[in-house]
């Protein structure tokens, strides 16, 4: 049966106010937990409990020698890496209230902040830097796993001693002629098969690169792309092979096949009423076949083949970033804004409802309710109408 998307919670986050702003806000795959990241902080509600008034998290982190730079989950896991300046990591695994945390630091130096994130598998967790990337891997007590199993681990075991081993690097970008350094990296994202698709900044065409990754011993090899794109990917699909950017320029959405030359698809946001064009902030998939951008105090939902589903108004002008969760149990889906004011951090939740169930509370709100009184007259002198042609 259809379902319409409607808000169920805004939270305020006082914390992430100047200089400590909200870097981002994150749901796990199956919508189980949301984290939001806000200068030497991250705090993680339990969305698997009622949500009350308040807006505390259930649970804070936090490190007062630095500062999260990015943060990820783990797709069908609730594992969360955290990256932070001079090129630190954490990662913390949530079930239930109880979490379990283990950190490393890159070995690239000097080191730097953080730039990127992303899981190839539970196991396997790629950071970058600068214009570098490392791929570290789960160790078990004192021996590392071999990586046969570590590829078909679905949940990291918590038994016993939780380390996290150096596996390889991937090589840095040549040096582009006319310029002093190596390109810093833009995006990071994982793709299916071990695969890492590398997106650089500040050059003068497009440069792009896929690595196919392989183990004992490591090996990264190069795949040569078949488009160019000047614009930043903010997400892939790993089950379709698609990738989605934002052209600021062109105030559209574009969405493209990873392996295909074909033209991408344009999204372009519009007003609910007026149809007029709005400004462009990120995009993402909420699913293999259903894509959500921001536009201006309004988020709007689409599928593969351009048809718009929905306009979700809220009374922010701008979102700044945009998270995604499916739970199976419930079959519902959830979305996460993330919003940026100097003096707090906000964060926007949205949920799926049953459509009839949906349509109830927007036919007359708060009538009966409001006018019980005038209904039970009605009723009666109805009943008594009816009752006086039979006496």
């Amino acid at each position: 049966m259809p379902s319409v998307w409607r808000e169920v919670k805004t939270l305020a986050i006082p914390k992430a106010s100047h200089p400590n702003t909200l870097v981002d806000a994150s749901l796990s795959s199956n919508a189980d937990y949301l984290a939001a990241a806000y200068g030497h902080e991250v705090g993680i509600w339990d969305l698997k409990k009622e949500l009350t008034s308040s807006d505390d998290p259930q649970s804070r982190f936090s490190n007062q020698y630095l500062r999260v730079q990015r943060m990820a989950w783990c797709w069908g896991t609730t594992q969360l890496a955290i990256g932070y300046d001079e090129g630190s990591v954490s990662v913390l695994s949530v079930h239930d209230g109880v979490v379990l945390m283990e950190g490393f630091g890159l070995a690239t130096s000097p080191v730097d902040s953080v730039s990127g994130l992303a899981w190839l598998s539970p196991a396997l967790l790629a950071v970058s830097m600068r214009s570098t990337v490392e791929i570290w891997r789960f160790a078990s007590g004192n021996s590392i796993l071999p990586i046969k199993l570590l590829l078909a681990i679905d949940v990291i075991p918590d038994e016993g001693q939780r380390l996290w081993s150096w596996c390889g690097r991937i090589p840095d970008p040549p040096i582009i002629p006319g310029q002093l350094q190596t390109p810093l990296i833009l995006t990071m994202h994982a793709l299916a098969n071990h695969e890492i698709m590398v997106q650089y900044a500040d050059v003068p065409v497009d440069y792009a690169r896929i690595w196919n990754l392989a183990f004992d011993p490591f090996l990264a090899r190069l795949s040569i792309l078949p488009w160019k794109l000047q614009h930043k990917i903010n997400d892939v699909s790993t089950g379709t092979g698609h990738a989605l950017y934002t052209n600021h320029g062109s105030g559209t959405y574009g969405l493209l096949k990873i392996d295909s030359q074909q033209p991408p698809a344009q999204f372009y946001p519009q007003a609910l009423e007026s149809r007029a064009p709005q400004l462009v902030s990120c995009v993402k998939f909420v699913s293999k076949d259903l894509i959500i951008g921001g536009g201006v105090g309004q988020l709007i939902l689409w599928n593969h083949s351009l048809r718009r589903l929905q306009n979700l108004v809220y009374k922010n002008s701008m979102v700044d970033s945009i998270s995604s969760g499916y739970r199976l149990e419930t079959d519902t889906g959830w979305i996460a804004t993330a919003h940026r004011f100097q003096d707090r951090g906000q964060v926007v939740l949205w949920c799926t409802f049953d459509y009839e169930e949906a349509k109830v509370p927007t036919v007359a709100p708060g009538f009966l309710e409001l006018h019980k009184g005038t209904c039970i007259f009605v009723l009666s002198l109805f009943i008594v109408t009816i009752l006086s042609f039979y006496l």
